[in-house]
């Protein structure tokens, strides 16, 4: 389902009515019930790897907290079983074709990247004691597969987002309008900008001997700009869908062209 499209907007204004219309304990088992809907609905056959992802580290923080034992082993087979299919599905097609050798079809898994990193995050918490295990496994789902941010990010920690997602946010005004200011915001980046740089550069890049020096430095700064505004227009919007919802996302893009060196580049473009 894609953040742009008329689906997705009707889809998120019936579940922000539905999480506001039911009591504040029951939020979010809204929340829950429309992420796994736009999980779904946009790869029905991948929601297994999420659901190995949530269940492998879930399991893992219960046993840690309650047995505490061998707990430096699971840690490093669960890290490493998470990692081994995150890369297999990145790498694999890749692999195979650089050898030349038939390779299977294999469709890569929606934010598998960030749930990844979220689940080995949490279970890191856990085992060092910064945080308790969940005990609800379905509050724990919500917090692997919360819609806005499974796309585009940030990562968060478990301890910033908890609170937030079980406890169920009042409606405010402010807060509501603030969070629809950031999704046209990003649409506006997105839309306008990025995508309309885009085809210029689309134009000129495949064909590039055709052109001349100042036409193809235009296309460079025409790219640069399209970068930027197309993937702070997609976390915009995500940042505004959950604020929408009272939930505050942390900051994941912080002006990165004004960095002073390669690693500040890296940590205000990934801040998370």
């Amino acid at each position: 389902m894609d953040f742009l499209s008329l689906t997705f907007a009707i889809f998120f204004i019936i579940s922000v009515i539905c999480y506001y219309a039911v009591p504040k304990k029951m939020r979010w088992g809204i929340l829950l019930i429309a992420s796994m809907l736009f999980y779904v609905w946009s790869a029905p056959k991948l929601v297994v790897y999420l659901l190995f992802s949530a269940v492998t580290t879930f399991l893992f923080g219960k046993w840690v907290e309650k047995q505490k034992a061998h707990g430096k082993a699971l840690l490093a087979l669960v890290i490493c079983a998470n990692l081994a299919v995150l890369l297999f599905v990145k790498f694999y097609p890749l692999g195979m074709a650089r050898l030349g050798m038939p390779a299977l079809s294999i469709v890569m898994p929606m934010g598998i990247s960030f749930y990844t990193l979220q689940v080995i995050a949490y279970c890191v918490d856990v085992y060092q004691g910064k945080t308790e295990a969940q005990s609800n496994f379905f509050k724990y789902l919500l917090f692997v597969s919360f819609f806005p941010q499974i796309l585009q990010g940030p990562i968060p920690r478990y301890n910033q987002l908890k609170e937030q997602l079980f406890e169920g946010r009042s409606f405010d005004y402010k807060t509501v309008k603030f969070g629809f200011q950031m999704i046209l915001w990003g649409m506006f980046l997105k839309m306008v900008i990025a995508d309309r740089a885009a085809i210029f550069v689309n134009t000129v890049f495949p064909e590039y001997h055709l052109y001349e020096g100042t036409v193809l430095a235009a296309a460079a700064v025409l790219y640069s700009i399209q970068l930027y505004t197309d993937f702070l227009g997609c976390v915009c919007i995500a940042m505004g869908a959950a604020e929408v919802y009272g939930i505050q996302l942390q900051t994941n893009f912080e002006r990165p062209y004004l960095a002073i060196s390669i690693k500040d580049f890296w940590r205000r473009w990934h801040i998370s």
